[in-house]
């Protein structure tokens, strides 16, 4: 009987130990995994922080160096919109940054299917719009109208009424993020459609350069119209447990990055334009060289014969626009006040009608000139 009562009383205790262990190795299970969740939390949410940090910086960068451009020749009003556009790109990323913060330690959001500050979000939305056509009329050379502007009435009543009229089901915020991708597919569709009527025409080697640009865009806005209907209608359950990817699109982060590469590419081509590059042509500003009188007179008989001219050397209308102002001994400032053109726009003309006659100098090109004009005279009499 002594026996049996000490083995049921080990037993007993034996029963109670293996429940104790048991029990403190589920709660050491537990507290591991909620540390390990609350690790991976914290890394997701700094690496988000940073992120957001890191395309603020981004887009701030080419704000100064456009600005500067702008300033220094302000016929050049590409680098104007440039600018507006980088500070509408910053006030979008302020704001992401704002939701960012707000959700923060947040495991459940109800914004992430919503469109917070949508006042705000409509005005800068339509900034972007008018300045993307500015940039697309600029690069076609065409000249703007006030009636364009009606092109941007269906998206105001759309964003208007998705952000304050609708019942904001997930189609309106959809659509309400997509219009910006719908007119960017136009302004795509639009310079394709210039840019094949311009074949076989002087204007095609302007817009050439801009093929890969628009390309790009196209791609990239075809990349953000996907995630954006993935992550709105797909994905919307998902975000609730990553409350900090809240109304943000990876694919147009890259777009963003893309036009800050461009914009700090072109303003280091128009900063070797001025500079350098064009250290030739800025020499014919040195009223060193001043032009022979018998130079300067046979110079007006060459505009009779400017076709002849235009056909030996393949000029483009702008340089013959601008070799007229040449021929008339006009400076590089002058022929930019005449033209509406940049300096630097102006001087890149000039070097490549140097280079198609193959001279150095406006006396130089007048010479040859005149004496191309007289060689074909004498073939003709002969």
């Amino acid at each position: 009987m002594i026996l049996a009562g000490c083995f049921f009383d080990f037993t007993e205790r034996l029963s109670y130990n293996v429940y104790d262990i048991e029990h403190n190795d589920k709660e050491n299970f537990l507290t591991e995994e909620k540390f390990r969740k609350g690790w991976i939390n914290t890394m997701t949410t700094i690496a988000y922080f940073l992120f957001s940090v890191l395309m603020i910086l981004i887009c701030g960068l080419p704000v100064a160096p456009t600005l500067f451009c702008y300033l220094k020749d302000r016929k050049n009003k590409i680098f104007l919109y440039l600018t507006l556009l980088f500070l509408c790109y910053l006030i979008e990323l302020i704001l992401l940054h704002y939701v960012l913060v707000l959700n923060m330690g947040n495991t459940i959001t109800s914004t992430v299917s919503d469109i917070s500050c949508p006042g705000l979000k409509i005005v800068v939305a339509m900034s972007i719009l008018l300045l993307d056509f500015l940039f697309l009329v600029h690069i076609l050379e065409l000249k703007f109208q006030y009636r364009y502007l009606l092109l941007f009435l269906p998206a105001f009543i759309t964003y208007i009424y998705t952000a304050f009229f609708s019942s904001r089901s997930t189609f309106d915020i959809w659509l309400f993020y997509s219009i910006r991708q719908f007119y960017r597919f136009f302004y795509c569709a639009l310079f394709a459609y210039y840019f094949n009527k311009a074949r076989h025409t002087p204007r095609f080697e302007k817009i050439s350069p801009y093929v890969f640009p628009m390309c790009a865009i196209f791609f990239l806005n075809c990349s953000i119209l996907i995630e954006d209907s993935l992550m709105i209608s797909h994905l919307a359950t998902m975000l609730f447990e990553s409350p900090l990817m809240a109304e943000r699109n990876f694919s147009e982060s890259l777009l963003w990055a893309f036009f800050s590469i461009y914009a700090l590419c072109a303003c280091s081509r128009n900063v070797r334009c001025s500079g350098a590059a064009c250290e030739d042509i800025s020499r014919e500003e040195l009223p060193s060289t001043e032009p022979s009188v018998a130079i300067l007179s046979s110079s007006f008989a060459l505009f009779d014969n400017l076709p002849l001219i235009t056909s030996v050397y393949k000029f483009t209308p702008r340089e013959v626009e601008i070799l007229k102002y040449l021929i008339s001994y006009k400076s590089n400032t002058e022929i930019s006040e005449e033209l509406c053109i940049s300096i630097g726009t102006t001087k890149t003309h000039i070097h490549n009608i140097y280079s198609k006659v193959n001279v150095k100098s406006k006396n130089g090109l007048i010479q040859a000139l005149i004496a191309c004009v007289t060689e074909h005279k004498n073939k003709d009499v002969s």
